[in-house]
This record gives C-alpha cells, sequence and structure tokens, in this order.
C-alpha cells in the first residue's frame, strides 16, 4: 500500500484526537474525585511518555507532530489541575502550578531522548508503509534539537530545585542527586513505554503482552521503594508502586492495540514487527 501524504496527515490528526478523547475523559474523571488521585496519577505518566513516543515515532512531519503533541500535552495538564490545586493545597503558592507546567513540559522533551535515538541508528517508527519517514536528521535539525535537550534539562533541574526548596520531605542532602534519581526513575518509565510498544506490536494476545510487563512493573517499584522509601514502609510502598506501574503498563498497552486495529505497525529498518 503506497501511502499519499495528504491522507497520512488527516490520518494523522483523526488518530491523535481519537486517543486523545478517552485518555482526557479518564484523566478528568480521576482527577475531579480526589479519591482517585492513585488512578490518575500513572495514567498521567503515561500519557506523557505515549506523547513522547509519538512524538519520535510517529509519521508524518516532526514538527506537526511536535506542536499536536504539545496541544494535547496542556490539555493532560488542564484536565489534572484539580488534582494538583488540591494535592499542593497547603502552599497556597500559584508558582507550584506554573513550575509543574515547565517540569512536566521539560520531561516531555528529555524522555525523547533515547526514542529519537532508537529512530535515528535503528529507524524505529510507527506508520502505515515501511518505506515512510526513513530520512536521516539535517545539520539543522540537529543543532535545534540540541538547544531544545539543553533548555530542557536546565528548565528541569531548576524546577527540581524548586520543589525541594518549598517541599523539603526528601531525605536527600542535594539537589542534584534528587534530581539524577528522579531522571533515572523517568527512563525506567520510558523503558517500560518502549517494551509495552514494542510488546502490543509484537504479540496479539494481551495476556502474552501483561505477563513480561508484570514483571518488569515489579522490577520497576522494587528500584522504586528501594531507593525513596523508608525501610519501615518500604514492602507497602513496593505493592502499592507495582500496581501502579501496572496500570501504567496498560495505559500504554490499549492505545498502542488501537493503533494496531487502524493498520499501524512498528518498524525497524524495514522490517514491520
Amino acid at each position: 500500500m503506497v501511502s499519499v501524504p495528504g491522507e497520512l496527515e488527516s490520518d494523522d490528526v483523526q488518530l491523535v484526537w481519537k486517543i486523545v478523547a478517552p485518555f482526557f475523559v479518564i484523566n478528568l474523571c480521576a482527577s475531579v474525585v480526589f479519591l482517585l488521585w492513585p488512578v490518575a496519577i500513572p495514567i498521567f505518566c503515561a500519557e506523557f511518555c505515549l506523547l513522547a513516543a509519538w512524538s519520535a515515532w510517529g509519521p508524518g512531519e516532526f514538527w506537526k507532530r511536535f506542536v499536536r503533541c504539545l496541544s494535547v500535552g496542556t490539555l493532560f495538564f488542564l484536565s489534572q489541575v484539580y488534582l494538583i490545586v488540591v494535592t499542593f493545597v497547603g502552599t497556597s503558592n500559584a508558582s507550584v502550578a506554573i513550575v509543574m507546567v515547565q517540569w512536566l513540559f521539560s520531561a516531555w522533551i528529555i524522555a525523547q531522548i533515547p526514542l529519537w535515538a532508537l529512530r535515528y541508528i535503528w529507524q524505529w517508527r510507527i506508520t502505515l508503509n515501511a518505506s515512510d519517514d526513513l530520512g536521516r536528521f539535517s545539520v539543522n535539525d540537529n543543532m535545534i534539537g540540541i538547544t531544545m535537550i539543553c533548555v530542557a534539562f536546565a528548565s528541569c533541574r531548576w524546577a527540581t530545585d524548586f520543589f525541594i526548596d518549598s517541599f523539603a520531605e526528601f531525605e536527600f542532602d542535594k539537589a542534584l542527586s534528587f534530581y539524577g534519581w528522579a531522571l533515572f526513575e523517568f527512563y525506567l518509565l520510558i523503558g517500560i513505554t518502549a517494551f509495552g510498544t514494542y510488546l502490543a506490536f509484537r504479540l496479539n494476545k494481551l495476556s502474552n503482552q501483561i505477563i513480561p510487563l508484570v514483571v518488569v512493573s515489579g522490577v520497576f517499584a522494587m528500584i522504586s521503594g528501594w531507593v525513596w522509601v523508608p525501610n519501615s514502609d518500604r514492602w507497602i510502598a513496593i505493592g502499592i508502586l507495582w500496581v501502579g506501574a501496572i496500570m501504567f503498563s496498560w495505559s500504554v498497552i490499549f492505545p498502542i492495540t488501537y493503533l494496531k486495529k487502524m493498520g499501524y505497525r512498528l518498524f525497524i529498518g524495514q522490517i514491520p514487527v
């Protein structure tokens, strides 16, 4: 099947909004009902990780995808404003929300680094045709990308320092230590997203997809609990994190399964997965 650029762009727009709509509704409901915040947070994380994956691996021109994903990410954040305000109500500080916006969108850009590496080196991409979107980066693209990454890292580091100063509840003495561990945790989530995307395209049965992700989620929960939680509460926290990581995995699998039913495939090089 030969793809037509106009059709591909139209499909891209429809695809983005069809995936965004159910996520947005679930996110909004989980945010409004504060008791559901354990549900909202894994879904919220999955949304931004999927946006990073679509920004790096999706079809069509990158800058159009980037602008669309930026708009979608803004909607996701707005759907969480109530939850964020209630969570940080004790601070009565409007700058918290502003810094969270900065943190989230900086993290979204930073998350794309390994995903773009997979696309650039091994040509990972989600598209309708193996021959689509095989172009390499131009020098101009590289320069703009490097600038964005540098700004995002600096912005994310500044936001992390702000949160540590405002909520001094962490056991880490230095902001740099917290920043490093937080970045490590974030890349673990990106790794789960990439792994879940691969499994969803590679395997047909949901049971075959979720079993390895349950194991990976358990490893993530063990690492997270060991890093962040004191010994007395560690195993309870690991259990909660495990459940949250499994929900995160499902939130990755369902949209990818939807993509697959629409005819999209994950290609590595010229070979469909």
